[in-house]
């Protein structure tokens, strides 16, 4: 479940209301303690939450989710990451791979392309 943020029900609630008073993404991320890439796998950049995106190009709840096995000793090695960013690991696990698909990070992160 969601946790309140900065009076808002979530931290997406909170990200999409700040976007639609016109605030600027790079302080919308700081005030809510996220990186500029992190506030993008929340909300796209019309402010609008990124399942409601997928949804609206035709995605159905089956395409939005897919299960994935991650050794428990890994979880354990993001859960201080997610416990800082207030969210569960599963959550955090998911923000990291959206994002890095999203913003085309897979090469960076794998580093394993000659010539990078």
């Amino acid at each position: 479940m969601a946790k309140p943020c900065l009076g808002y029900p979530s931290k997406t609630a909170a990200a999409m209301a700040m976007i639609a008073a016109g605030t600027e993404r790079s302080l919308v991320a700081e005030r809510l303690g996220l990186s500029l890439s992190a506030l993008g796998a929340l909300v796209d950049d019309q402010g609008r939450p990124r399942r409601d995106a997928r949804a609206e190009r035709g995605a159905t709840p089956r395409d939005l989710v897919a299960p994935v096995t991650i050794s428990l000793a890994t979880l354990e090695m993001l859960r201080p990451y997610a416990r800082r960013s207030d969210m569960t690991v599963e959550a955090l696990v998911r923000s990291i791979v959206d994002t890095v698909a999203l913003e085309k990070l897979v090469d960076a992160v794998l580093d394993d392309r000659e010539g990078s």
